[in-house]
Protein backbone atom coordinates (compact mmCIF):
# COMPACT_ATOMS: atom_id res chain seq x y z
CA UNK A 1 0.00 0.00 0.00
CA UNK A 2 1.07 3.73 -1.06
CA UNK A 3 2.01 6.40 1.67
CA UNK A 4 -0.18 9.11 2.44
CA UNK A 5 0.73 11.90 0.13
CA UNK A 6 0.71 15.36 1.90
CA UNK A 7 0.75 18.48 -0.63
CA UNK A 8 0.83 21.94 1.45
CA UNK A 9 0.68 24.80 -1.03
CA UNK A 10 0.63 28.43 -0.89
CA UNK A 11 0.11 31.22 -3.55
CA UNK A 12 0.57 34.92 -3.15
CA UNK A 13 -0.93 37.60 -5.41
CA UNK A 14 0.71 40.79 -4.26
CA UNK A 15 -0.15 44.23 -6.31
CA UNK A 16 2.93 45.76 -7.55
CA UNK A 17 1.25 48.74 -9.22
CA UNK A 18 -1.99 49.60 -11.36
CA UNK A 19 -1.37 46.95 -14.07
CA UNK A 20 1.47 44.32 -12.37
CA UNK A 21 1.54 41.64 -10.12
CA UNK A 22 3.88 39.77 -8.05
CA UNK A 23 3.18 36.12 -8.14
CA UNK A 24 4.75 33.39 -5.25
CA UNK A 25 3.91 29.56 -5.09
CA UNK A 26 5.58 27.77 -2.67
CA UNK A 27 4.39 23.84 -2.62
CA UNK A 28 6.16 20.71 -1.02
CA UNK A 29 5.50 17.03 -2.07
CA UNK A 30 5.32 14.09 0.81
CA UNK A 31 4.87 11.03 0.53
CA UNK A 32 6.78 8.71 2.39
CA UNK A 33 10.66 8.88 2.03
CA UNK A 34 10.02 11.00 -0.83
CA UNK A 35 10.12 14.74 -0.74
CA UNK A 36 9.91 17.81 -3.54
CA UNK A 37 9.77 21.30 -2.93
CA UNK A 38 8.90 23.92 -5.84
CA UNK A 39 8.58 27.79 -5.85
CA UNK A 40 7.74 30.24 -8.19
CA UNK A 41 8.25 33.62 -9.01
CA UNK A 42 6.43 35.50 -11.34
CA UNK A 43 5.26 38.94 -12.62
CA UNK A 44 1.72 39.38 -14.21
CA UNK A 45 1.17 42.19 -16.49
CA UNK A 46 -2.73 43.03 -16.85
CA UNK A 47 -3.60 44.32 -20.80
CA UNK A 48 -7.24 44.72 -20.13
CA UNK A 49 -9.06 44.59 -17.27
CA UNK A 50 -12.87 45.51 -18.87
CA UNK A 51 -15.20 43.35 -17.17
CA UNK A 52 -16.07 40.17 -19.65
CA UNK A 53 -12.68 40.73 -21.18
CA UNK A 54 -9.95 40.60 -18.76
CA UNK A 55 -6.61 39.94 -20.27
CA UNK A 56 -3.38 39.22 -18.67
CA UNK A 57 -0.17 36.94 -19.61
CA UNK A 58 2.48 36.20 -17.10
CA UNK A 59 6.21 35.09 -17.18
CA UNK A 60 7.46 32.33 -14.15
CA UNK A 61 10.49 31.60 -13.32
CA UNK A 62 10.10 28.48 -11.25
CA UNK A 63 12.69 26.26 -9.31
CA UNK A 64 12.40 22.62 -7.84
CA UNK A 65 14.68 22.24 -5.39
CA UNK A 66 17.78 20.16 -5.72
CA UNK A 67 16.96 18.90 -9.39
CA UNK A 68 15.34 21.02 -11.57
CA UNK A 69 14.65 25.09 -13.44
CA UNK A 70 11.29 25.51 -14.44
CA UNK A 71 10.60 28.68 -16.85
CA UNK A 72 7.04 29.43 -18.10
CA UNK A 73 4.33 31.93 -19.57
CA UNK A 74 0.55 31.76 -18.66
CA UNK A 75 -1.63 33.35 -20.82
CA UNK A 76 -5.29 34.53 -19.06
CA UNK A 77 -8.50 35.66 -20.73
CA UNK A 78 -11.39 35.95 -18.49
CA UNK A 79 -12.21 32.64 -16.67
CA UNK A 80 -9.29 30.55 -19.14
CA UNK A 81 -5.78 29.97 -18.02
CA UNK A 82 -3.25 28.70 -20.68
CA UNK A 83 0.10 27.88 -19.78
CA UNK A 84 3.18 26.37 -21.43
CA UNK A 85 6.67 25.93 -19.35
CA UNK A 86 10.03 24.32 -20.09
CA UNK A 87 10.69 21.62 -17.46
CA UNK A 88 14.81 21.48 -17.08
CA UNK A 89 16.41 18.88 -14.90
CA UNK A 90 19.48 19.68 -13.16
CA UNK A 91 20.12 16.81 -11.25
CA UNK A 92 22.87 14.00 -11.37
CA UNK A 93 20.20 11.30 -11.93
CA UNK A 94 20.23 11.80 -15.52
CA UNK A 95 19.77 7.69 -16.49
CA UNK A 96 15.81 8.85 -17.25
CA UNK A 97 15.82 12.29 -18.80
CA UNK A 98 19.82 11.84 -19.77
CA UNK A 99 19.83 15.46 -18.73
CA UNK A 100 17.71 16.74 -20.71
CA UNK A 101 14.01 18.13 -19.58
CA UNK A 102 10.45 18.71 -21.68
CA UNK A 103 7.63 21.16 -22.45
CA UNK A 104 4.26 21.03 -20.42
CA UNK A 105 1.63 22.56 -21.48
CA UNK A 106 -1.74 23.08 -18.85
CA UNK A 107 -5.43 24.67 -19.33
CA UNK A 108 -7.60 26.06 -16.59
CA UNK A 109 -11.03 27.21 -16.80
CA UNK A 110 -12.51 28.76 -13.63
CA UNK A 111 -15.80 28.36 -13.32
CA UNK A 112 -17.97 31.33 -12.14
CA UNK A 113 -21.52 30.08 -11.77
CA UNK A 114 -22.39 26.69 -10.08
CA UNK A 115 -25.72 25.92 -10.01
CA UNK A 116 -27.64 25.50 -6.60
CA UNK A 117 -27.92 21.24 -5.60
CA UNK A 118 -29.06 21.63 -1.84
CA UNK A 119 -32.49 23.62 -1.17
CA UNK A 120 -33.20 24.07 2.46
CA UNK A 121 -34.60 21.22 4.55
CA UNK A 122 -36.11 23.31 6.79
CA UNK A 123 -39.46 25.87 6.35
CA UNK A 124 -38.20 27.85 9.39
CA UNK A 125 -35.09 28.55 8.03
Amino acid sequence: SLSMRFVPYVLGTFKLGEEIDLIVNMAGFFQGPYRETNTVLGGRLHLNRTPGRQLSVQANFGLRFEDGLVPGIEFFYQGLRFGMNYDLNTSEFDVATEGRGGPEISVGYIFKFVPRLAYKACPII
